[in-house]
């Protein structure tokens, strides 16, 4: 059960204000590592279709080698292999002889609790594949509870109004652009050291799942009052967030975007949808679950839990922490630590080594086609007109000798040593993200007994 924060008026005022000043800027403050977060997903995609180049010649090759795909996808299956390998993801041992006969009990019931309730797999295939990409996930532990009224049917097969109720504990995945803390602060509990003051979830409810929840009852009261719902519901956003754009615009239109210029990038991002048209508009609302320790009376602080809105700066709700361990039910796992709250990914890792390698190959792809093509230079008035196209088997008829009217030149010359470069690159990727054959148990590839043993 959830008690209602008793609010001191001046406390509460000065509170909200102080929250919406540290939200505005702890937002102000991720903006550029959000943009980089968007530019890591076209990354991991690295759509095949590029706009064409105009340097150094137009329509010169312009391929992206999907490098991190290739090290995030092999890392992302051996987490995913390591963990649910086995069917029994939690091993219950006995601390003494009282506990054997109910240890492997508890063993099977949580076996049943991951794969019927909880769900780890799926929670685990989201979360991982974005601590190996990006660079953190975070994990959130609680209980879900909605009440609602519907029509169902009663055991004579006719239409009943009745109340369905779901409880049930939960294990989620909250994604990274979803979680918000201040910029000065390094950990999720309060605690630690460089915890942070508030940390906040963004939630974002289409009209009728906030009007549920609104009207829930027990264990999440108080409900929110109805005058203070009516004003938040007449906030709703105009289009989704600029990273949901961006994972609809990957996975509707397998193609970079065409108003970037490769050659001269200026980072800009189109306000284009998926089909080119502009972003498409919903009707949500965006609340925060903000976690905080806050002075809600002069001289008593409390663990608080509240629905915060941010544009008209009010708490919907406010409770006390509910959880039995007084903690804020939140997990972070990093791929590799860093020296901040965020760590480093595979992303970050490969980033400069996926741009390198993929001009390299385009290189050694013009390369050898500018080494096997010929370019004519002819006589002015010959029967060679200007931009004629040319194509293999074609015949030119001359006046004169052929070898006097025209002249090969040989637009390129074969550069050996590229291949090379390309592995050396490679392979210094690979130390850089730990990805290799070692690594990965491809013994086959090892050039003798010595780096495999």
């Amino acid at each position: 059960m959830s008690e209602a924060v008793r609010w001191d008026p001046i406390k509460k005022a000065t509170t909200l204000e102080w929250l919406g000043t540290e939200v505005t800027q702890a937002l102000a403050a991720r903006s550029s590592l959000e943009r980089t977060w968007r530019r890591w997903l076209e990354q991991y995609r690295a759509p095949a279709i590029q706009a064409q180049k105009q340097f150094p010649w137009e329509g010169a090759s312009n391929y992206v080698l999907p490098l991190t795909a290739i090290d995030v996808d092999q890392l992302h299956a051996s987490f995913m292999q390591s963990i649910h390998a086995t069917e029994e993801v939690w091993i219950v041992g006995a601390l003494n002889e009282r506990w054997i006969r109910a240890a492997k009990p508890i063993q099977d019931y949580l076996k049943f609790l991951d794969r019927a309730v909880l769900n780890m797999w799926s929670v685990n295939q989201r979360a991982l594949l974005e601590l190996v990409k990006l660079v953190t996930c975070i994990y959130k532990t609680g209980w879900f509870y909605e009440q609602r009224s519907v029509h169902t049917y009663n055991d004579r097969g006719e239409v009943v109004r009745g109340s369905r109720i779901t409880s049930r504990p939960f294990v989620d995945h909250v994604r990274l652009v979803d979680f918000l803390l201040p910029p000065y602060s390094y950990a999720v509990q309060v605690e630690e050291q460089g915890g942070a003051p508030w940390i906040g979830e963004r939630l974002r409810f289409r009209r009728e799942q906030l009007e549920i929840l609104a009207t829930s009852s027990a264990p999440f009261l108080p409900t929110i009052d109805p005058a203070m719902l009516k004003l938040v519901l007449a906030f709703e956003e105009a289009a989704q967030t600029e990273h949901d754009q961006k994972i609809q615009s990957l996975d509707y239109v397998k193609r970079a975007p065409q108003n970037i210029d490769f050659d001269k990038d200026s980072g800009t991002e189109s306000t284009k949808g998926p089909a080119g048209s502009p972003a498409t508009t919903v009707r949500e609302i965006e609340l925060w679950e903000i976690h905080a320790r806050l002075e809600t009376t002069p001289g008593e602080w409390n663990d608080v839990i509240a629905l915060y809105h941010h544009p008209t700066r009010r708490f919907l709700r406010s409770v006390l922490n509910y959880f039995v361990h007084g903690k804020r039910p939140y997990e972070v796992s990093r791929y590799f630590p860093g020296d901040g709250f965020y760590g480093i990914g595979v992303c970050e890792q490969k980033e400069m080594f996926q741009a390198y390698l993929s001009d390299l190959y385009n290189f050694t792809h013009d390369n050898v086609l500018l080494t096997n093509s010929r370019m004519f230079a002819t006589r002015e008035g010959s029967s060679i007109g200007p931009g004629e196209p040319w194509y293999p088997g074609k015949v030119i008829v001359t006046q004169g000798p052929p070898q006097e009217d025209f002249m090969a030149i040989q637009m390129g010359s074969t550069y050996a040593d590229l291949p090379n470069l390309i592995g050396s690159i490679y392979q210094t990727g690979q130390l850089r993200t730990g990805v290799s054959d070692l690594t990965t148990g491809n013994l086959q590839a090892l050039p003798s007994r010595t780096p495999a043993t």
